[in-house]
């Protein structure tokens, strides 16, 4: 039988709290096709981990390893490496560091059992740490009778958006690494993938071991990231992680760059009832123009403006694309923050809240009262940015 698949030993070598001196492990067994976004999962469920919806990341060890852009999510393991070969796999933001040696070629039949096209562990050893540093089970219910879930989540503090804008602005890696890391960003993937470019960008030419330190860490955040945009797959997300992976890589994009004010395009795209708006944008320069389309839609014009207007190419202006209180957009994202919800309490109390007529005023006071403002703000504004981002991908263009 021909040896297909390559033979990996993970070794857990680091903790949110440190070293793992016991060094825990499983032998995988990994098929030709897996990817490495295929083998993390893979070794996460052999170890036991039961919160999956984590930031991966992987990247080469020895000669190489300071290139974290090294191996992308969608990368074939056997595609990469041979026996011999040693890489790192990172689970979540607060650091799961494992230690990965190929060591042979091996055939799947004759190590799992049977044949197979994903990945498996076939032995292992070790006591292996509880992913969230729980020692016995909860002896706790919520007001529903029910087990808490994700309690690792209680470890991770929202996100601060004005540091990370401060930071990204100024293109300060090292603190816009600190505002990230530990930080919750499910709801916020779009936002922080943005401001980490951006700064990654703004901060080209710094110099010195910390700035080559803090640049290595934001590029292992993108690439963790777009496994994570790719996994989520919300409106524009694609074309986020397609611009991550050009600018480690130093690939180029299908997309053409293009200077836009993207708060002003989701303002514009997001408004609705009596400040409902419309614009166009020049996708020859980024401009935009916001008029109110219930007058003339180019009284903000002024006169030159009007004359010029005849010799924009056509193909340069298009009107932006607007969305209003009751749209599809809005109601979707009520309902799908209603179904994010791990406390199955507070789901179905939002999912009532938007049955019929008035659905959104019963949806904001219901979030109000539950202490979820704040997330919603940051889920809804993630969607608003995709929106956006897949609005310019339509049209061939990207943000920068």
């Amino acid at each position: 039988m021909a040896k297909r698949a390559l033979r990996v030993r993970v070794e857990v070598v680091g903790s949110p709290e440190g070293p793992v001196e016991s060094r825990p492990g499983r032998i995988m067994i990994v098929p030709p096709h897996v990817t490495f976004d295929d083998f993390g999962l893979a070794v996460d469920r052999a170890l036991g981990r039961w919160d999956l919806a984590q930031l991966r990341l992987y990247w080469t060890s020895g000669d190489g390893g300071s290139d974290p852009s090294r191996f992308s999510y969608k990368d074939r393991v056997a595609a990469k490496l041979k026996p011999g070969g040693v890489f790192g796999y990172r689970f979540g933001q607060d650091g799961w560091e494992h230690e990965c040696t190929v060591e042979a070629y091996d055939d799947p039949v004759e190590a799992f059992g049977r044949e197979t096209h994903t990945a498996h562990a076939i032995t292992g050893w070790g006591a292996v740490p509880d992913q969230a540093g729980n020692t016995a089970p909860p002896s706790t219910v919520d007001e529903g009778g029910h087990v808490p879930l994700w309690p690792d989540l209680a470890r991770l503090r929202r996100l601060d958006d004005g540091e990370v804008r401060r930071a990204a602005f100024a293109g300060d890696l090292p603190t816009l690494v600190r505002a990230v890391t530990g930080s919750n960003l499910d709801y916020a993937l779009q936002f922080v993938g943005d401001a980490l470019l951006k700064a990654r960008r703004a901060s080209g030419g710094a110099e010195g071991a910390t700035a080559s330190e803090s640049d290595a860490e934001v590029a292992r955040l993108l690439a963790a990231i777009a496994g994570r945009l790719h996994e989520r797959g919300w409106s524009g997300d694609e074309y986020l992680a397609q611009d991550i992976e050009a600018e480690l890589s130093g690939a180029e994009t299908e997309l053409r760059p293009l200077p836009v004010d993207i708060p002003e395009l989701t303002q514009i795209m997001s408004s609705g009832g009596d400040f409902r708006s419309e614009g166009r944008l020049n996708l020859d320069t980024g401009e935009i123009n916001e008029f109110q389309p219930f007058g003339d839609r180019f009284d903000a014009y002024d006169d030159e403006d009007a004359e010029g207007e005849e010799e924009d190419a056509a193909e340069s202006w298009t009107n932006v694309a607007w969305i209003e209180s009751g749209s599809s957009d809005g109601w979707n994202d009520m309902s799908s923050f209603a179904e994010l919800q791990h406390d199955p309490n507070i789901a179905d109390r939002l999912a009532r809240a938007i049955e019929g007529r008035g659905a959104f005023r019963r949806f904001r006071d219901a979030v109000d009262q539950l202490d979820l403002t704040d997330r919603w703000h940051e889920f809804s504004g993630d969607r608003e940015l995709g929106r956006a981002r897949q609005f310019l991908a339509e049209y061939g263009v990207r943000p920068i």
